[in-house]
């Protein structure tokens, strides 16, 4: 049990719904269930998710969707396995899911989400019935799963990004469903104070910011040994390390492989290493591909510099965004340059630089980068975003309502 763990709480049990199924540990919502689980018994919901499949392909396939719907709809109520470790009650299960992907070529987008969500609200009141769940916490900000318990247990939300799109008539749908959903809810969290305030205005209701943040202790035992065992097998030994580490909805590939090339000229002994998204070939790019979340610290600690060239104008999806990879790099002990970021902006941290997306100007700003030194009173900045402090607000806010 942890150390801080409330041995009258284990009993309680809590109904993650996440926002995605995606591998475990490279989400926010697996995170947050991930600190829950240290205080509470926690279910954790998965399906198939087809952006899946595609992580570790270079192209994604237009079976993609339609098997993955096939297979949540179809897939079988059923307690999965438990993830064990330092004191954590994590415990996976799979459930019947409707994704409303594959249903918009059927019934229009409109038609699909709400035809998904009736088929999830089902699911939700069976699990939470045969789970004896005590709460119910949405991760998905309600876009699976809609609240249909009719209060007869504690509800909570979480949104994890902000989002850009235009008027329409799905969209003032999705207004009223998230007004009647938000207002049932005990608590409501938002990733960043950008996001609380819009979606606070949009549906009438309240929002507590909880950051992303950081499981720091990969990061805290990672030998130099492994390290340097990693970056011989990626053939970047004696070389500068420019990472990138995340997905492609978050790197603008054209202006990486603009910058690749200024940097062959401007920094001959710099390598931009990619790791996620699939990249053309250059001579100084080396493209790991999709790594298993469990080992993704060590690529952080195997770079000595990070950049976030997020595609621009997404500016709401984007601008209001708490990138993971940001207090990732910070626990690392790198230094990052971004694209600009209001949570950047407010925050103001002396290891990250932000600059538009300009590749000669990037260029400049690494060079600078790669002359300053890291000051060992920025590790305590860092510390500051252990998941299981983030997530401090979620846990009392599910304990008093327990």
């Amino acid at each position: 049990m942890g150390a801080n763990a409330d041995p009258s709480m284990e009993r309680k049990r809590i109904l993650f719904l996440p926002a995605d199924a995606l591998p475990l540990g490279l989400t926010r919502s697996y995170w947050l269930a991930f600190a829950l689980a240290r205080h509470f018994q926690t279910y954790y919901l998965r399906w198939t998710d087809p952006r899946s499949a595609a992580l570790a392909r270079r192209r994604s396939s237009g079976l993609d969707s339609p098997m993955a719907f096939s297979k949540s709809l179809l897939g079988l109520t059923r307690l999965e396995s438990t993830r064990p470790g330092e004191g954590r009650t994590l415990q996976l299960v799979g459930a019947p899911v409707a994704l409303n992907a594959t249903l918009n070529k059927l019934l229009g987008e409109l038609g699909a989400r709400r035809s998904a969500r009736a088929f999830n609200a089902r699911t939700v009141r069976r699990l939470a019935q045969r789970l004896k769940a005590d709460a119910v916490f949405h991760g998905d900000g309600f876009y699976y799963f809609p609240e249909s318990l009719d209060n007869r247990l504690p509800v909570f939300s979480d949104i994890q990004d902000d989002f850009d799109a235009p008027e329409s008539a799905t969209q003032d749908y999705e207004y009223v469903y998230g007004k009647c959903n938000f207002n049932k809810c005990r608590a409501n969290f938002a990733v960043s104070s950008a996001a609380a305030e819009r979606f606070g205005k949009l549906m009438s209701a309240r929002f507590q910011v909880v950051p992303n943040g950081v499981h720091l202790e990969p990061f805290k035992t990672a030998t130099g040994e492994r390290i340097a065992a990693l970056r011989a097998r990626l053939g970047l030994s004696g070389r500068y390390v420019i990472s990138y580490i995340g997905t492609a909805s978050h790197m603008d590939q054209r202006f990486v492989l603009e910058l690749a090339d200024l940097l062959a000229s401007g920094m001959p002994d710099a390598t931009l290493l990619i790791v996620g998204p699939p990249v053309a070939v250059r001579r100084n790019i080396v493209a790991a591909g999709f790594v298993d979340p469990a080992e993704i610290h060590a690529h952080f600690l195997a770079s000595d510099l990070g950049i976030c060239p997020a595609p621009l104008p997404a500016r709401n999806f984007i601008y209001h965004s708490v990138p993971l990879k940001i207090v990732q790099y910070g626990a690392a002990r790198k230094f990052v340059l971004s694209v600009p970021n209001r949570w950047l902006e407010e925050s103001r941290f002396p290891s990250v630089r932000m600059a538009p997306l300009d590749a000669r100007l990037w260029v400049e700003q690494l060079a600078a980068l790669r002359e300053r030194h890291w000051q060992p009173e920025w590790d305590e900045t860092w510390r500051r975003f252990d998941w299981d402090s983030v997530a401090q607000p979620i846990i009392d806010a599910v304990r008093s309502s327990l």
